[in-house]
């Protein structure tokens, strides 16, 4: 890390979705209530300089603005590796190294 760098970043993000519900492929396997679910997720991340492990620590969070899912009773219906990928992009952009980010 050759330049100057800050202890604390933040970085935020909305993906559009659309999700077979009550999973993918309930329709073609009969499922007569299966629906597809569309709307926005916004994601954020605190990115933090922890100093004893010499490394970021990314805390991330979603919210989904159609209120349809929520972040306590499972996985985000959809963009997590394309929102970690773009957290990792940012921090790259920062001139920060991978080997010296963990989350």
């Amino acid at each position: 890390m050759s330049q100057k760098l800050e202890d604390y970043y933040f970085f935020e993000k909305t993906y559009s979705y659309d999700v077979e519900c009550p999973y993918e492929g309930a329709g073609a396997d009969g499922i007569e209530d299966a629906e597809v679910v569309s709307g926005d997720i916004a994601f954020s991340a605190d990115i933090i300089w922890i100093s004893a492990s010499e490394k970021y620590e990314i805390e991330w969070t979603w919210e989904d603005l159609a209120r349809v899912f929520d972040n306590v009773n499972g996985d985000a219906p959809a963009s997590e590796s394309e929102f970690i990928s773009d957290v990792l992009s940012f921090l790259y952009d920062k001139g920060i190294d991978e080997d010296d980010i963990t989350y």
